[in-house]
């Protein structure tokens, strides 16, 4: 992969090769003490990695990213089941007096949830494999620099976070089910450690905010977990569990009541979130940017593809020119897209080049501004740079409608001859 001028950030907590190192340190930790906290913070050491790996992955192919997400991944989950008992506990001792016989009965159903979640996560912890986490985290440290902070890759990427969080909000609030409100906490916690990742220039002024609607969250998850528990059978007879459901619906209206408090409105966080981040031209600039980002992760030959790019733009100007084509910014737009990142190497076990080059365009993020389907247009313009044409015998390709199908011909016919112009030695199209 090409790696050259990448920028570094300065030292801190909050940097991949800090966390990864911190993650080592309280797996050691926690497999000795049994702490809660300790389990609470090796979760979030976790969680950032995961969230660093899942922010890098749009837009660096390299395998090592999600070698690293799935390494970490069942530890994540198996101490997950015994973070949801601890905290089970402490609502039921928060919301139940201590001479409340319910609470006594929910204990002990809980203390041998406790015990079998807790033989899992020491199996867990013993077998995670330390000496590839310490390889990766040498390899990673490098690649992290993919993105500059602040800058505007950063920017489209924190973006498309918070439009995640704007979508799954207009769907939570029209529901109590905790499914919509438990997607929503996952996505405002992605938002915040990429904020924290690659946005530090908002943190100061959003990260009270997003601390906040991250709590309101939590706790309305914590409380629709405990309200399952109850469901599944707490060890406590119904009548005593009923004054505890009371409890549970009354504290959890209040902190739905406060997040769409903070999220409605002229005062609305997500408007104030919003606001923070491109808008009109610049998001076009912004998502470029992020594919550019690409471009210098893992194509090999920049120089070359910024002149393909150039060639490419001209040919597609002077056919329109000639043709006068209504949809002809909508092919361009996915002309320029295909031609930034057709020369990237993605790496995929038996697929050529196009293949896996489209596979990954394919399965990256759409970006904010883009529809799904244009995207998948971009993906099918890159799998047809080269090799074989399109075909009817191509699955994804025959799957779409005739006037697609023409934009894929049409825009992989003009990319492919601007790379032959490039390799002929042509610098500029007269």
């Amino acid at each position: 992969m090409h790696t050259a001028n990448l920028s570094s950030t300065a030292p801190s907590r909050r940097t991949l090769p800090f966390q990864m190192r911190r993650v080592t340190a309280l797996i050691d930790r926690t497999a000795s003490t049994l702490d809660s906290q300790d389990v609470h913070r090796l979760r979030v050491a976790i969680r950032r990695c995961r969230s660093f790996a899942s922010i890098l992955e749009e837009v660096d192919p390299d395998p090592a990213w999600p070698r690293m997400r799935r390494l970490c991944r069942r530890l994540f989950r198996v101490l997950g089941s015994v973070r949801d008992t601890q905290v089970a506990a402490h609502w039921i001792d928060k919301l139940l007096r201590p001479e409340d016989s319910a609470r006594a009965a929910m204990h002990r159903v809980l203390d041998g949830r406790a015990a079998s979640s807790w033989d899992e996560a020491h199996r867990a912890l013993e077998h995670f494999d330390r000496r590839e986490w310490k390889a990766l985290a040498r390899t990673l440290e490098h690649r992290a620099c993919l993105i500059v902070p602040n800058s505007p890759a950063a920017q489209c990427l924190v973006l498309e976070r918070c439009e995640a969080v704007s979508r799954l909000h207009e769907s939570a609030v029209r529901t109590a089910e905790p499914t919509a409100w438990h997607e929503l906490r996952v996505a405002v916690k992605r938002l915040r450690y990429g904020v924290e990742t690659v946005l530090p220039v908002r943190l100061g002024e959003w990260d009270k905010d997003l601390r906040r609607i991250q709590d309101l969250l939590g706790d309305i998850h914590d409380l629709d977990l405990l309200e399952a528990f109850l469901d599944e059978g707490s060890g406590a007879p119904v009548d005593q569990t009923t004054s505890l459901r009371q409890c549970l619906a009354v504290a959890r209206t209040s902190r739905v009541d406060e997040y769409r408090q903070r999220t409605t409105g002229a005062a609305s966080v997500l408007e104030t979130w919003r606001h923070g981040l491109p808008r009109g031209a610049r998001v076009a600039s912004a998502v470029a940017a992020r594919l550019n980002a690409t471009a210098r992760a893992a194509d090999a030959h920049p120089t070359r593809t910024t002149r393909v790019t150039r060639l490419a733009l001209r040919l597609f100007d002077a056919v329109s020119a000639h043709d006068g084509r209504a949809d002809a910014a909508h092919s361009r737009a996915i002309l320029r897209a295909a031609c930034q990142l057709h020369g990237i190497r993605a790496t995929h076990v038996h697929s050529s080049l196009g293949k896996a080059a489209a596979r990954f365009v394919r399965t990256s993020p759409v970006p904010p501004g883009w529809t799904s389907g244009a995207w998948e247009l971009v993906s099918r313009v890159v799998r047809y740079h080269r090799g074989g044409e399109p075909s009817v015998k191509h699955r994804r390709f025959a799957h779409l409608p005739k006037a697609s199908q023409d934009v894929v011909c049409g825009m992989a016919g003009i990319l492919r001859l601007a790379r032959e112009v490039d390799r002929q030695g042509a610098t500029a199209l007269h």
